[in-house]
């Protein structure tokens, strides 16, 4: 009401309560996900770069689900979960900051770890979509020169599958600023399957 009194509304807003009757709930969640991202100047994506990135380069680029599967996998994000994420709508300014501080340090399990709340990182849709990916990036794979692009919630469990899968799973870090902070941590730039018991 106050910026709508003081004329400083955000211009086309995404009127929430129409989403919240009129859409799936993982749509209700994925748009005003996303229009609080756009509030904050981050209207990037990620996945469009790499696909105009690639088709400019003349490369054939592949999806590893129908439109089907993915609407399946939409499906059963848990509504409580949902609801939970809105209801902590006052907190996504820091789930924004902490995923972004720990992606560019290339720090995979803090990022995670801070963005258990986010209704899509339940178990049953991350290793449902897990085990898919790796049966259908496999052949492309073992035959090379391809480039396989998932979301980094994947690679928590990707990782294991492809080394398990008798690939080398190699953490690429881009500056030596990323390298020394590794070294520091005592991290390998290798990802190995730890023993049982080091999980």
């Amino acid at each position: 009401p106050v910026a709508r009194f003081l004329n400083m509304e955000w211009e086309d807003a995404p009127d929430v309560r129409e989403r919240l009757h009129t859409t799936r709930h993982w749509y209700a969640f994925f748009s005003l996900w996303t229009a609080f991202l756009e509030r904050q100047g981050w209207r990037d994506s990620v996945d469009l770069e790499a696909w105009h990135l690639a088709r400019d380069m003349g490369k054939t680029v592949l999806g590893m689900e129908t439109m089907e599967e993915q609407l399946h996998s939409l499906e059963v994000v848990p509504v409580p979960r949902v609801l939970d994420f809105f209801r902590h709508c006052g907190q996504w300014r820091s789930y924004m900051k902490r995923n972004i501080y720990h992606y560019l340090r290339g720090e995979l399990e803090p990022m995670m770890g801070t963005s258990t709340e986010f209704p899509t990182r339940t178990q049953q849709v991350i290793d449902f979509r897990d085990q898919r990916f790796r049966e259908r990036m496999r052949p492309f794979i073992e035959k090379g020169g391809v480039a396989v692009f998932v979301g980094a919630a994947h690679m928590l469990r990707l990782r294991r599958m492809l080394t398990e899968d008798g690939f080398t799973v190699r953490q690429v870090r881009p500056t030596w600023i990323h390298r020394m902070r590794a070294r520091l941590r005592g991290e390998d730039d290798l990802y190995r399957i730890p023993a049982d018991g080091d999980r």
